[in-house]
């Protein structure tokens, strides 16, 4: 099982946060150990806390239930504390210059919408709800509710020119509005 809880290298020397099939977060100083998947109408998670040596299953019959958000909220409870960290405050003209759409590399027809909300910021996927973004500093954040997603917003002549999301493998998300 080490080797399966051990993140995976890339080719480029780029480390993810995914193991043989388990996702590996660190949040708020709280290791996790993840698994989930769906399926024809199910949909179900799995997540490890090895320091506090508790495991928590959840099992939908419902592919669209809120998974990632209902694990999030069970494991709050059973920890007795949050695991959402507050967003660092970023400037409003750089938030500003984040907004747009972004296409994946390799299938310019999935999407991210990045919008304004009161105070913040909010990716939409095509075809998905919209995650609030949580700035860990200026450039670098975590989409709420999603423990194992990750990015950046990157620049290329002082512009936004693309944002980088870790989730599963390193995807990059090229601005195209």
């Amino acid at each position: 099982m080490e080797k399966a809880w051990t993140p995976h290298i890339l080719v480029n020397g780029v480390k993810t946060n995914y193991g043989y099939g388990w996702t590996l977060n660190n949040l708020n100083q709280l290791r996790s150990i993840e698994h989930g998947g769906h399926m024809n109408g199910f949909t179900s998670s799995l997540i490890y806390y090895p320091d506090e040596q508790i495991t928590i299953a959840l099992l939908f019959n419902d592919q669209d239930a809120p998974r990632d958000k209902l694990s999030r909220l069970l494991s709050e409870l059973v920890l007795g504390r949050s695991l959402e960290m507050e967003s660092k405050s970023v400037d409003p003209q750089v938030m500003e210059s984040y907004t747009g759409i972004y296409a994946l590399t390799g299938n310019k027809s999935r999407t991210i919408t990045v919008s304004k909300t009161k105070g913040g910021l909010v990716a939409k996927v095509s075809g998905q709800d919209g995650f609030e973004i949580l700035f860990t500093d200026a450039s670098h954040f975590r989409l709420k509710n999603i423990s194992d997603a990750t990015g950046e917003f990157k620049l290329k002549d002082g512009n936004v020119a693309s944002m980088i999301i870790n989730q599963n493998g390193v995807f990059e998300w090229i601005k195209i509005k």
